[in-house]
């Protein structure tokens, strides 16, 4: 009578031993599953756990994303500070240029008459400017108020008398009209704006600029 109740026991630690093996099997293949192939609501799987495997991946393949450095930073900011200060600097510089111009111009020997003329235009030598600017300027010492003038006759007579007889006088005005203008300064002399670079020099009155002048206008 023993031998049955044997059998019985091992037969019943063989089912056992078999279905704490599938247990085995079936929890090692759920664990082994790829995140991405465990669908969420699975029955029998807890909620969010799927959600939490995937994101776990997704969070561990981003890249990290670099932004300027400290060190880039300071050095944009230095040379746009560079860049101003330069900026400033040159704007100093040329208002201190305009305010020596004006000062130097302002100091002009004041006259009257042709040789009070004559005397501003000397005065003016080695000055940087047009033929226009230094009658102008010369004009302005002898007391004419004088805008922006050009190198016609018509723009002259209005501060003296045209000379038709062919004379020149120290203080007159030579007119080439389209071209340029000149302060006569005798002994076939004349100062010229627009010279050497732009300079105001003193040079020959005559042939300079294609022969004889055209216009002469002498101021009172």
């Amino acid at each position: 009578m023993a031998a049955p109740s044997s059998r019985k026991t091992s037969t019943r630690r063989v089912v056992r031993m078999a279905a704490a093996g599938a247990l085995s099997l079936g929890m090692v293949g759920v664990f082994a599953l790829p995140a991405y192939a465990t669908p969420e609501g699975v029955e029998g799987q807890p909620d969010g756990f799927a959600q939490r495997l995937v994101t776990a991946e997704v969070q561990e393949a981003a890249l990290p994303i670099e932004g300027p450095t400290a060190e880039i930073d300071a050095a944009e900011i230095e040379r746009q500070q560079l860049a101003e200060e330069a900026a400033a600097a040159a704007e100093r510089q040329q208002s201190e240029t305009r305010e020596q111009v004006s000062t130097t111009r302002a100091e002009l020997p004041a006259g009257a008459g042709a040789q009070g003329l004559l005397d501003a235009a000397m005065a003016q030598l080695g000055w940087a400017q047009d033929c226009t600017a230094l009658v102008e300027n010369s004009l302005r010492a002898v007391g004419f108020g004088v805008g922006d003038l050009g190198t016609s006759v018509g723009e002259y007579t209005r501060y003296g008398t045209l000379v038709t007889d062919g004379s020149y006088a120290p203080g007159d005005i030579l007119i080439w009209p389209g071209s340029h203008v000149a302060i006569y300064a005798g002994n076939g002399l004349a100062v010229h704006g627009g010279f050497n670079g732009g300079s105001t020099v003193l040079a020959t009155a005559f042939g300079t600029f294609s022969g004889m002048p055209s216009a002469v206008v002498r101021i009172g």
